[in-house]
């Protein structure tokens, strides 16, 4: 009898059983809870934090599944202050606030290397809603102040690997999204045309598609 390939596809279990016992990989319908942080193309000192939803669907007992994705973003800082005025009399607090939420939509392919390990890969159609506001507290003051959004579809893709324990999962990865818009500015108050047109330049190389680590816990069914 032959050696079983070391990546099972959906078959007998008698005929490709491997050496550890694991029988032949068939995909199920899994939800996994994820939580996760931005490794790179911060806002200043602003790195949004994670946390979402994704759903595998298999696709006729094969390695490939559909998968759907929500993740939400929030993030608030405030990095340090800064004396006006005479003899101090005032002190600024920067103030950056972000928030919104993306939604993916695409393809993955898994693999069975033994029974509780499946490295996995995964390309996406993305859609995110985000929002970026910068001030200064006390307000009204002589600073710049603004609001900027973004609304764009992209693309995404990762990798990572599956651990599973009976029925539940635990998933370890890493995703790169890339956004086809920048961050637009939406409103705000500048002190001269030199800082608006500061503002415009850094919303414009401002990358809000970011390298995701995450963590997730879920169950297959």
């Amino acid at each position: 009898m032959l050696d079983p390939l070391p990546f099972h596809i959906a078959g007998s279990a008698d005929e490709n059983a491997g050496e550890d016992g694991a029988e032949d990989y068939i995909p199920e319908l899994s939800a996994t809870a994820l939580i996760g942080f931005h490794s790179s193309h911060k806002i200043d000192d602003l790195a949004p934090g994670t946390a979402g939803l994704r759903v595998r669907v298999p696709i006729a007992e094969r390695n490939w599944n559909i998968e759907c994705g929500y993740w939400v973003l929030h993030s608030t800082n405030e990095p340090g202050e800064m004396a006006i005025g005479f003899d101090n009399m005032i002190t600024l607090k920067k103030q950056e606030r972000c928030e919104g939420f993306a939604g993916s939509f695409g393809l993955g392919c898994e693999f069975q290397t033994a029974a509780w390990f499946r490295p996995f890969f995964r390309a996406s159609l993305d859609y995110i809603d985000f929002d970026y506001d910068e001030d200064y507290s006390p307000a009204p003051i002589a600073r710049n102040e603004f609001h900027a959004e973004l609304h764009s579809l992209g693309l995404e893709g990762g990798a990572g690997v599956r651990f599973l324990i009976a029925d539940f999962t635990i998933e370890i990865g890493i995703d790169y999204a890339y956004y086809f818009n920048n961050l637009k500015l939406q409103h705000g108050f500048f002190i001269n045309s030199y800082s608006y047109l500061e503002c415009k330049d850094f919303l414009d190389k401002t990358e809000i598609g970011p390298t995701r680590v995450y963590f997730g816990l879920g169950m297959q069914f």
